[in-house]
């Protein structure tokens, strides 16, 4: 009987489970379509891809503030629509103590938030002077 009864609580459980997912999914759909209606807001307040030629100019000013050796590079590019984003890859490269460069790094992302870093390597040789390498997007529209 005890078997038994085991075997029915977790049949219960695992129905009720499934339920509430259901019912999370119903809310999620609903939800999605309410948040669609914001999207070509959103892409609309994102900067033209044109008006970002001054990126690497202000990165640079920027980078020199925090002592830093530095370059910067735009690399493949996807256009956006109407609903979706567009997106300009880039590189950042130089030389510069790794405090300096996590500053900078902290900056570039509380400064505009149309800018992700994705990747971010740092070599050193000295333990003091850091050549780094950081990769990522900015969205547009």
């Amino acid at each position: 009987m005890d078997r038994h009864a085991t075997g029915i609580q977790k049949s219960l459980a695992e129905i009720q489970a499934r339920k509430d997912a259901e019912g999370n999914l119903t809310l999620l759909r609903g939800q999605a379509s309410q948040a669609s209606g914001y999207v070509p807001f959103l892409v609309s307040i994102l900067p033209d891809p044109d008006t970002l030629i001054s990126v690497p100019r202000d990165l640079t000013a920027r980078a020199r503030l925090y002592g830093l050796d530095f370059g910067f590079a735009f690399g493949a590019s996807t256009k956006g629509a109407t609903t979706t984003a567009g997106t300009i890859a880039y590189t950042m490269s130089g030389k510069g103590a790794v405090d300096k460069w996590i500053d900078f790094l902290r900056a570039v992302e509380s400064g505009s938030p149309l800018t992700a870093v994705e990747r971010a390597t740092f070599s050193s040789t000295d333990g003091k002077l850091y050549e780094a390498k950081i990769n990522g997007t900015i969205f547009s529209q």
